[in-house]
């Protein structure tokens, strides 16, 4: 976010980034972070000049400080439930203090696996060894591997080219720690490879050639800089044309979404509106679809929150997920354009689907093994549009996946294969579970 990464209201790690000593992630984007999988990290941060090099020299006096500045940022991060740090060292350093700079930076990574073994402590390329001078490296060397050496990764400066990548890959794999080199990427594209922006993909394609992390930095250039009219589209785009091949899938139940994404032009409950005023808060964000290709995000109407799905094609997968599951009761909600009239409604349960509220439908479904002492693994979860009319883009939104929809699937008597007639699964043991939803 413009103005420091720090204003906000409510790989496959994210860092809180500013310009101040210490930066906390936001409550919000914890929560977010959490909520899809992913660590977040907080940032320590020197730079500057007169003021800088006071700070260091006085943290880096004796270990006794060093110590209690190590127990106080482990304090910081389990009292705020984040995953590390982010030490950006960028001033010049005495000489005599590189030694305990080391140790620093080795203590707090130590003291953070000591408190979560996932945790991460990432190294930024500023200052070089042994002299201290702040000299951006731009690859893994001999000047900042000794800071590599002592934490979990290092985040390479962004003005680096296919010589830099080929030396860090050089150095890095001998301890097979390749992907712990992450080479940053201003999507600002300042003195970038490829030029930043939407010619981002072409920096991440070189980095991939190179087996190494990537570092991607000041994302937001999608709101900056394209603006807010078209944010969600752009943000899409934008992330698309990376192909990062990264997913965070489901892998427990139970796996529950109303697909909100943390903001709205309303608010929602129950497909009723609760409030009148947009709104913003990033720690209610639900679940999101892993594949976007079939759908879009709809703010113009909600089932809960602030926003839903609408599809974009008759077949949609939505979750790509390794669940084992043995039996469990779901229910999904829909709207489709139709407006359906009490003699249809009733017809629809002997098909799973109940009315909900204005106008929103549920269709429940039960998911188990034909045999009972098995277990199956769900792969997938795909979407499918029963039309009258055959190959039309359909007017349906997806407003949640819920589980426990029991009393609903309780009513059905005629469950075919391994679900009722809307729910079946694509084979006997690794399955991909296809709903059909009926819009008419």
């Amino acid at each position: 976010m413009k103005g420091g990464y720090i204003d906000d209201s409510g790989s496959t790690n994210e860092s809180a980034y500013s310009h101040h000593f210490i930066t906390i992630p936001p409550i919000a984007w914890i929560n977010a972070s959490h909520k899809n999988g992913v660590s977040i990290l907080g940032t320590v941060i020197v730079e500057g000049w007169t003021q800088s090099k006071l700070i260091c020299s006085q943290i880096l006096s004796n270990r006794e400080v060093i110590q209690k500045m190590v127990r106080k940022l482990v304090d910081i991060a389990k009292y705020y439930h984040f995953e590390g740090w982010l030490i950006n060292i960028e001033c010049q350093v005495e000489r005599n203090c590189i030694e305990n700079l080391i140790y620093f930076v080795e203590l707090l990574t130590q003291s953070m696996h000591s408190y979560d073994p996932k945790s991460l402590v990432i190294w930024y390329d500023s200052v070089i060894s042994p002299d201290g001078d702040l000299k951006w490296q731009n690859e893994l060397n001999s000047y900042n591997k000794c800071f590599f050496d002592v934490c979990d990764g290092i985040f390479l400066n962004y003005t680096w080219n296919e010589t830099n990548l080929k030396t860090s890959y050089d150095i890095s794999c001998h301890t097979f720690r390749n992907f712990d080199v992450f080479v940053g990427i201003d999507v600002f594209g300042r003195n970038c490879f490829g030029g930043g922006g939407l010619n981002t993909n072409l920096a991440v394609k070189e980095v991939a050639k190179h087996d190494l992390s990537l570092a991607i930095f000041a994302s937001a250039w999608t709101h900056e800089v394209l603006g807010a009219t078209d944010f969600t589209a752009n943000e899409y785009l934008f992330w698309s044309l990376l192909d990062l091949g990264v997913h965070h899938f489901p892998q427990t139940l139970p796996l529950c979404t109303s697909f909100c994404q943390g903001f709205g032009l309303k608010q929602y409950k129950r497909g009723q509106i609760y409030s009148q005023y947009k709104w913003h808060n990033l720690s209610i964000q639900e679940l999101q679809p892993t594949n976007h290709t079939s759908v879009e995000i709809c703010t113009d109407e909600a089932f809960n929150g602030g926003g839903c799905l609408r599809l974009k094609q008759q077949s949609a997968p939505l979750f790509e997920c390794e669940i084992t599951v043995k039996k469990c009761f779901y229910g999904i909600t829909y709207k489709s354009k139709h407006n359906h009239n009490k003699e249809e409604l009733e017809k629809f349960k002997k098909f799973g689907i109940f009315e909900t509220s204005n106008g929103w439908l549920t269709q429940a479904f039960i998911i188990e093994s034909l045999r009972p002492d098995s277990v199956i693994t769900l792969t997938g979860i795909q979407l499918n549009v029963c039309h009258q009319i055959k190959d039309t883009v359909p007017d349906v939104l997806i407003g949640q996946l819920v589980p426990g929809a029991t009393s609903m699937a309780r009513d059905l008597s005629d469950r075919v294969n391994l679900g009722f007639p809307g729910c079946t699964l694509s084979s006997a043991k690794s399955q991909i579970l296809f709903v059909n939803l009926r819009d008419w």
